[in-house]
């Protein structure tokens, strides 16, 4: 897992699988991202799954709780791939939608160059 975190949005990259086993230690550095900048943080955390193999229901748990935390600033969790598979995850599980409590889906952006655009215009969808 990697992290590049100078100026906001923080971005994490998650390589391998983000499974069961893996999914702890991913919350933990999604958390740091959020912590990065003192008490405010990001509102804005871009995960970069293109080099991710497997994501199943712990890690998209993480990603939910994380999503969760960064809508109480006002942001979210954007998500980069360009992997049919991570698509096909991203419709059929629905974290695409709004599922109360959460008032916003996940978005999903083929690069990390247009979720940082989306983040700066503060416009993700």
């Amino acid at each position: 897992m990697q992290h590049a975190w100078d100026q906001p949005p923080a971005i994490v990259r998650v390589a391998g699988d983000l499974d069961v086993y893996t999914a702890p230690g991913v919350r933990e550095e999604l958390l740091a991202a959020m912590r990065w900048q003192g008490e405010q943080g990001p509102r804005h955390v871009i995960v970069d799954l293109d080099d991710a193999d497997h994501v199943d229901a712990p890690g998209l748990g993480v990603l939910m709780g994380a999503h969760y935390r960064l809508l109480e600033r006002g942001g979210g969790v954007l998500l980069v791939s360009t992997h049919e598979r991570h698509r096909r995850l991203h419709r059929l599980t629905g974290i695409a939608e709004p599922v109360p409590p959460v008032t916003k889906g996940i978005p999903l952006y083929d690069s990390v160059e247009q979720a940082l655009t989306a983040a700066q215009q503060d416009r993700p969808a």
